[in-house]
């Protein structure tokens, strides 16, 4: 069973008790009832219900996880979290900060991660008293903790700079803090003037920034690939030969300024997610806050968000990215509520003029097969179409021609 306490079966989804999570469960259904197994006891039982995308137990077992929310998210890494940082600050106050962390629009366990690499750098005290900070600014993440680690570093090296250094520290210009001494060695060694020096270390430190923008934006982007064009297989099928050329023309990112969204629609593995994570990739590299997400993890997202009440907060996470990249639209048929959240996002992206890449195996016609109804899905579709790009990539599945490919003879 799923993190969101449904369970797939028939066309509709049943919810059991949150403990089960993880857990494989067993369905038997006759003509009346449709029951819940696990380890061959019965753990609940539904009215057989014939019509498909509907949710059934979500409001009952919804409550019981949430009056149970702190227990049963306590991982592993959390507890390790708590050990670690003990002896240099009360468990009240690591407690509180993950809670922080939790109610954010961050990964939680990725931040935990992050947190427990940041105490094998710099220790647990240094760790516990930069997480006090944070929690007494409302600063919620790892990378708040590690910029009052690094300022804490650096004030204790400043005792070793020279007072310019120390003044262009003070002015946030880091990399020509780091790199004066050597650039003006150099531009003496050339006989460089002093504008040109001056010009060289302010490209140093404007290429430092963009290159940690570029690093800010992939890490928020929930990209986990930095694929190029040239990877891109054109050859693998007359669409994406015919295509070309358009697809080209996207990575300006013109589309981005015009409101356009793109839409890429073949069957698996014909390189739909590949395409758009390479825009993707693309839009982080022009520092635009982009975000990659699979439609369905973004709508158990919102309607967990539902039961906690911050629905409007985290509908904010989806709409307020220049472009978000929707993946695997279709795979599953949604029910009502699923349906009106879709809509809601793209509705409001549209009203924002802002981009939308979506990536799904089924022709707009049969949209209403995966959306709640023919309205909803023709409302949806009409905001994406009016502005868009439409690509159809055909073609045999990639993962299964690299798999039947043979080795090449010795």
């Amino acid at each position: 069973m799923y993190k969101d306490l449904r369970l797939q079966s028939d066309g509709n989804r049943y919810c059991a008790p949150p403990h089960l999570v993880g857990q494989h469960l067993t369905v038997k259904a006759d003509a009346s009832s449709v029951a819940l197994y696990h380890r061959n006891q019965e753990i609940v039982r539904y009215p057989r219900c014939w019509r498909r995308g509907q949710t059934l137990g979500a409001e009952r077992f919804e409550k019981e996880l949430l009056a149970h929310k702190a227990a049963a998210q306590r991982s592993q890494a959390q507890r390790s979290l708590i050990a670690l940082l003990m002896s240099d600050c009360n468990q009240e106050t690591v407690e509180a900060y993950l809670r922080g962390l939790a109610d954010s629009n961050r990964s939680l366990s990725r931040q935990i991660t992050e947190l427990l690499q940041l105490i094998r750098q710099y220790g647990p005290e240094p760790v516990a008293a930069a997480l006090q900070k944070a929690l007494t600014a409302r600063a919620f993440g790892a990378d708040y903790v590690a910029n009052l680690l690094r300022q804490q570093l650096l004030r204790r090296e400043s005792n070793l700079m020279t007072p310019l250094e120390q003044k262009l520290e003070q002015l946030k210009l880091s990399t020509m803090s780091q790199k004066v001494e050597q650039t003006l060695k150099e531009a003496a060694a050339k006989n460089l003037s002093f504008a040109a020096t001056l010009e060289t270390l302010a490209d140093l430190e404007l290429e430092a920034r963009n290159r940690r923008a570029v690093e800010r934006r992939f890490h928020l982007s929930r990209l986990h690939a930095q694929p190029s064009i040239d990877t891109f297989h054109f050859q693998h099928h007359k669409s994406r030969m015919q295509s070309k050329s358009r697809i080209l023309r996207l990575l300006d990112l013109n589309f981005l300024q015009e409101g356009t969204n793109v839409v890429l629609i073949g069957n698996p593995g014909t390189g739909k997610t590949y395409l758009a994570q390479i825009l993707g990739w693309r839009a982080c590299q022009a520092n635009v806050r982009t975000l990659f997400t699979s439609a369905m993890d973004m709508l158990n997202h919102l309607l967990a968000s539902q039961v906690d009440h911050s629905l409007v907060r985290k509908l904010r996470f989806y709409t307020e990215p220049t472009l978000l990249i929707c993946d695997e639209l279709g795979y599953l048929s949604l029910d009502q509520q699923t349906s009106n959240l879709f809509y809601k996002v793209i509705s409001t992206r549209h009203s924002q003029h802002k981009s939308t890449v979506i990536t799904t195996n089924t022709a707009f016609s049969e949209w209403d097969n995966i959306l709640f109804n023919t309205t909803i899905a023709t409302a949806i579709a009409d905001r994406l179409v009016e502005n868009s790009e439409i690509f159809l990539l055909g073609g045999e599945s990639l993962r299964k021609a690299q798999k039947n490919q043979s080795p090449a003879p010795s």
